[in-house]
Order: structure tokens, then sequence, then C-alpha cells
């Protein structure tokens, strides 16, 4: 952590001293390795203070598992190459509904909508973020990629699941760049049908549901 007037705390700090034994071991089997690995066998996790030992050891009794779901995963367009076979262009805009935002997320934690790029990006500062308080029953966000082919094509050259283009879907999407030591690994949120996407951002879903016809209810908070 920084100080304040500037400068990091370097100071030596209790929650640091990690203890390691055959306990902890085999917790991390649990979390990590094939059922049935040997605590001494386990992998071993770069763990950084004692708090994390606590999440692990909830996350380590959990019976459901990723692995025991079918889901289907994209990367959504590719940057490069979407703009290279005329997929989308670069050209901040207003899309007139959420699925001809070619690139309409910029989310942050548990919420799809946290900024937009204002009507000149030129770079990463040219964003304003949302006043989720003051939001309008209805927004569709200024994006900077639009559709640049027609639709049939642009749809054509989406990834599919159960036979429909992944914005058909409401999805789980993350940041494709994570970085653990800050809250960016936390940016997770979950998207409604829709927007696309560029290669910044990983998405998934449940592939035995078909989410496809569900749709936003509005209602009134107390």
């Amino acid at each position: 952590m920084q100080y304040p007037p500037g400068g990091w705390d370097l100071r030596a700090h209790n929650g640091r001293v990690v203890t390691v034994n055959e306990e902890v071991l085999g917790r991390w089997a649990q979390l990590f390795d094939e059922p049935g690995t040997p605590a001494l066998e386990a992998r071993l996790f770069s763990s950084v203070t004692t708090s994390d030992l606590g999440a692990l050891d909830i996350l380590s009794t959990q019976r459901q598992r990723l692995s025991h779901h079918v889901y289907s995963f994209t990367q959504g367009l590719n940057e490069t190459n979407a703009k290279r076979d005329g997929t989308i262009r670069w050209e901040t805009g207003q899309p007139g509904s959420w699925d001809e935002g070619a690139a309409g997320l910029h989310f942050t934690v548990a919420t799809p909508l946290s900024q937009q790029p204002r009507p000149q990006c030129r770079n990463a500062q040219d964003y304003d973020a949302f006043n989720l308080e003051l939001l309008p029953a209805q927004i569709v966000p200024r994006t900077n990629y639009q559709r640049d082919c027609d639709r049939d094509t642009y749809v054509a050259r989406l990834d599919h699941w159960n036979g429909r283009p992944f914005t058909d879907h409401w999805r789980a999407a993350w940041r494709a760049m994570v970085d653990a030591g800050t809250e960016r690994s936390l940016h997770a949120a979950l998207v409604p049908p829709g927007p696309a996407h560029v290669n910044a951002i990983h998405a998934s879903f449940d592939a035995r549901i078909d989410n496809s016809n569900c749709r936003f209810v509005e209602h009134t908070a107390v």
C-alpha cells in the first residue's frame, strides 16, 4: 500500500507470515488437484497474506465446481482481424440498439454499465463514468466500434452457442487482462443479450440453459 503523501509502505506485517502445514496442504489439494491427491503432493499456492488462506479454505469446501458444468466460451471478435476483414470499424458513435454495439461493453464489478467513451474518444482517458443512481430505464451506451458489414455477415462471424450467436444470450463476462494484485481481478459482470465485444473480454454461459428469452425486469428500489 502507499502512504497518503506517496511512497510505498514496506514495513513488515504479521499478516504476511503464512504457515503452511500438512492441514493447509490438504485443503490446497482439495482445491487444486485431482480428488484423492495426498496433502504432501499438493500443488503449492503462492499465498500473499493470512486472509488468502481463509478464502481458499471456503473455496475448497465447495462441492460444485466449474468442471461439473458444460459451458460455452468466447473471446468475442478478434480486434485486429475483425478490423482487417471489415467486420467492424473504429468510429465512436451511438448505436441504435444494444445489438448494434460491436464493442459496447465497458463494465465493472457486477454491473455491465461502468463507463462510455466520449463523442471524440482518442485515448484511454476519454471516458465518462455512468452515475448508476441516475440512469434512465432504457439506455444504449456509446461505443468505439461500429458494424462495418451487412447484418447477416456480421452475425455469421460471431461465435455461436446452441445454434445462436453468443450475443443472443445472457453471459458472464470478465476482463481478459487480470492483475491479481488489484481489484481488476474482480471485474466480472452478468451481461444481457445484445452487445458484442472484442477479445479484451472473455465470456461464457451454461450450455445446458436456453436463456435467450430472458429479459430485464424493471423494479422500484425501496
